[in-house]
Parts: C-alpha cells; structure tokens; sequence
C-alpha cells in the first residue's frame, strides 16, 4: 500500500534520514511491489526487475543520511527504477573482451585441433587468474565468464546479493585486464 498522506511522509522520510529501520521498513513494504511491477514492465525479466528494486533500497539506505527528496516519495522511487533500467541497459552495453572473443569463436562454429588447444589454455589461465583474486571474487569471475551464470544465479551460489556480485565482477575484469595486460607487455619485450 502506497503512503497517500503527505505529513506523513514528511514524517517518514525524516525518521528515515535519521535511521530509523521502522520507518526503512514501512518505506520498504509500502512500495516494494509497485516498483518490482515497474521494473518488470521495463525489463520483462524477474531476476533483472528484482535486481534494479534491491539496488534502490540498498541504496536508499546506505545514503540514508544525507537523503534529500523533494518530491513526493513515489516519484522518487520511480525515477529510481527508470535510472536502475538504464544503467543495467547501459552495463550489458559493456561487453569484456573476454566475452566477444568467445562469441566470435563460438559463432564461427568451426574447431580446429589448435583453436581447441587455444581455448583450453585461455580457459587454464582465466582459472589461472581467477585463483589470484579473493575466493568468492575468482568464484564469481569463473561462474560468469566461463560458466555462464547470471548475477543473480552467481549471487545465489556464493549466498551474496547481485549488488555486491556486480561489484566483484567489475574489479575482477579490471584486475584480469591489468594482469593479462603485463603478461602480454612483458612476452613483447622479453626475447
């Protein structure tokens, strides 16, 4: 049930700036289904819709402190959800490297002897490279890039939230992109 009474609100969102986790909690009951059905409508995916809903509550609370909302609360919330659809628009826009070269190989369809050896060793040294980040970071890594598993499915097997998968995806890529790097720079320049 959506919150109607504007002193209300003002009520609310005050205790909630103050961190009241009741007031988080009415926040979260009151509008959590109606921005899951937002969400799904943009992104027609459950998983996705769920995704964008938990960000904006996580977010909201972590920031709780300096909330600053000017308008009414269902308008806030509701342009959160269109900037959540855009940013996970603007993420699967974002493909590593990693990803187009197996696309490219797998959509070629052809396997040679040495392109099969090719991706054994590069599937040896993603492993390789996933056991040199924290454990559940080179779990992640391995499950989405070579296991295929989405943020949320990777979330469920590592018992994190996809937030915090995203987060361990993204300096995983940066950190496998830094060490791939150095080992291609150094084979140049080493005889």
């Amino acid at each position: 049930m959506v919150i109607t009474d504007q002193s209300d609100e003002k009520e609310l969102l005050i205790r909630l700036r103050d961190g009241d986790e009741a007031a988080f909690a009415r926040v979260f009951n009151s509008y959590h289904s109606f921005l899951f059905l937002q969400a799904f409508k943009l992104t027609q995916d459950e998983a996705e819709a769920q995704d964008i809903v938990q960000d904006i509550f996580v977010n909201l609370w972590a920031n709780h402190v300096k909330l600053d909302i000017r308008v009414p609360l269902i308008i806030y919330l509701s342009k959160s959800v269109r900037f959540g659809y855009f940013k996970k628009l603007r993420s699967k826009a974002v493909r590593t490297r990693y990803e187009d070269d197996l696309a490219y190989f797998i959509d070629r369809g052809q396997c040679t002897t040495d392109e099969l050896l090719l991706e054994q060793e590069l599937i040896e040294r993603l492993k390789s490279l996933a056991r040199t980040m924290p454990t559940k970071t080179g779990q992640a890594f391995i499950l989405k890039h070579l296991e295929n598993y989405t943020l949320a499915e990777i979330g469920e097997a590592l018992n994190v939230s996809s937030k915090t998968v995203s987060n361990m995806l993204s300096q995983a890529n940066k950190d496998a992109k830094i060490k791939l790097g150095m080992r291609i720079l150094v084979s140049l320049l080493l005889p």
